[in-house]
């Protein structure tokens, strides 16, 4: 007699043999005989079972759509932030450089004309002003998409009080 596929659940109804739940065919592998449809049914019913627990990627199951929500919303928060962190380094850059070009224009007119003086302070200026309207606009961006992943997270039907903190980082 042969050793039944998986754990015995029943045994064929002409020779006896004992038919596992992991039994992989419609027959017998004994005497051939097809097995009864109540027997099909529950190896069915079995492996459906013994599926999703070894597959549990079911996107219709409650802790991965809490999973991937919460992935998704702190991925969002995380270009949010570099968004808003890029503008404060564009701004930061902006005056860096809007200094550095006035105090050229000061060094130049200091050895030369007071007019070199005022016309590296008025390109300085034309240097900052720019960059930093830039890095704010930059910045404006990154807070109206933490704004809104905020909604997002505020009405998320998958997510508790406990889980929209983390999502949020405001655990």
């Amino acid at each position: 007699m042969a050793k039944p596929f998986g754990t015995p659940i029943t045994k064929c109804p002409k020779c006896g043999a004992a038919i596992g739940d992991a039994h992989p065919y419609t027959w017998c592998v004994e005497c051939g005989e097809p097995l009864p449809q109540n027997t099909l049914d529950e190896l069915s019913s079995r492996r459906e079972k013994t599926e999703s627990v070894a597959h549990p990627a079911n996107p219709s199951d409650p802790v991965h759509r809490v999973r991937d929500a919460v992935r998704r919303y702190t991925d969002g928060y995380t270009v949010a932030r570099a968004v808003d962190g890029s503008g404060d380094i564009v701004k930061v850059v902006g005056i860096v450089f809007g200094v550095l070009v006035a105090l050229l224009g000061f060094l130049v007119a200091a050895n030369t004309s007071a007019a070199f003086g005022f016309a590296g302070l008025a390109f300085g200026a034309g240097v900052a002003i720019p960059l930093y309207v830039l890095g704010t606009l930059l910045s404006a961006v990154g807070q109206l998409l933490k704004a809104t992943l905020d909604t997002a997270v505020h009405t998320s039907p998958f997510l508790d009080d406990q889980q929209k903190a983390s999502a949020m980082s405001l655990k």
